[in-house]
């Protein structure tokens, strides 16, 4: 029965004619006019394909995958994306890099006295003993 009624309603979906105000429903951008993307997510939503909050996600997805901002994915946006995150390896190196110098010093430094402790964390040249 739920099938039988689900494919009733896709039919008048697909026979249906756009009237002016299921253009303002569907228009989300607000410009006066239904998108080839607004229109499709309006079908596959209203045929329960998809969720709308899912359609969403993808859009997003691609928005955040689109890194040139000029509607597709391209070579370029996955250049710029291996970049960024080689750029995130490198900094990650760096401060690992910088701990481990940090543990070195506090380990040269604990078998010295406290004063040699404090030069250490300073970065001030010892004292010459006369």
């Amino acid at each position: 029965i739920v099938d039988r009624r689900r494919a009733e309603y896709t039919k008048k979906l697909w026979a249906g004619e756009l009237k002016l105000e299921d253009i303002e429903a569907l228009d989300e951008g607000r410009d006066g006019g239904v998108s080839e993307l607004e229109y499709i997510k309006f079908m596959l939503v209203a045929m329960k394909k998809i969720d709308g909050e899912l359609f969403d996600d993808l859009r997003d997805q691609f928005d955040r995958l689109d890194l040139t901002g000029d509607g597709q994915i391209t070579r370029k946006d996955l250049t710029i994306l291996a970049t960024r995150k080689m750029k995130k390896v490198t900094h990650k190196l760096r401060l690992t890099e910088y701990k481990h110098q940090l543990e070195r010093l506090s380990k040269h430094a604990n078998s010295h006295s406290l004063f040699d402790r404090a030069l250490v964390a300073v970065h001030l040249p010892k004292r010459q003993s006369r």
